[in-house]
């Protein structure tokens, strides 16, 4: 694939470091391998068995480390407010589409094609938007789960990174 070279202004030295879940899972994802050291990738038979099972699950974990980049989420508590105004959103969007459900069954949209296939289009529209809420909300839950846990696998690699600068030394 093709590397995208971005221009980016400002000093590194002043720039913001990043905290919280968002720091979590971007030294995570390096290593997993997903952001190489260098150019070449590392390699994965030299990872600690704890993270080569989190290989497999590295899309999910790429996505988290995706939607807690994209709206800035640090800790646990902007991941619950940002999770309840998803729900929030998830249960107005359902009143919407069940009151079309209701509209779609009466008489005067039955007889009208226009009308049904408008209500049809609308109803797709709020059920698209429904699946995309409904797997953030998804995310956030994992997330929340997966921070401790990927927390424990970080602590028990610089563990046994330790163990085996000791047995060098």
């Amino acid at each position: 694939p093709k590397r995208k070279q971005y221009r980016v202004s400002g000093n590194w030295k002043d720039r913001k470091k990043v905290t919280g879940f968002r720091a979590l899972y971007f030294h995570y994802c390096y290593l997993l391998g997903v952001f190489p050291k260098e150019k070449q990738q590392q390699n994965k038979k030299r990872l600690h068995f704890l993270l080569r099972e989190d290989l497999i699950k590295l899309e999910a974990i790429t996505q988290e480390a995706r939607l807690l980049g994209t709206h800035r989420i640090d800790t646990a508590q902007q991941l619950s407010s940002y999770k309840d105004g998803l729900e929030a959103q998830i249960d107005q969007l359902t009143a919407q589409r069940k009151s079309l459900y209701k509209q779609q069954r009466s008489v005067a949209v039955k007889k009208d094609e226009g009308k049904s296939a408008e209500v049809k289009e609308s109803i797709s529209k709020l059920s698209s938007q429904l699946s995309t809420l409904r797997r953030e909300v998804k995310l956030c839950n994992d997330i929340a789960i997966r921070s401790g846990i990927i927390l424990e696998h970080i602590q028990m690699e610089k563990a046994k990174e330790q163990s085996v600068r000791k047995e060098k030394t």
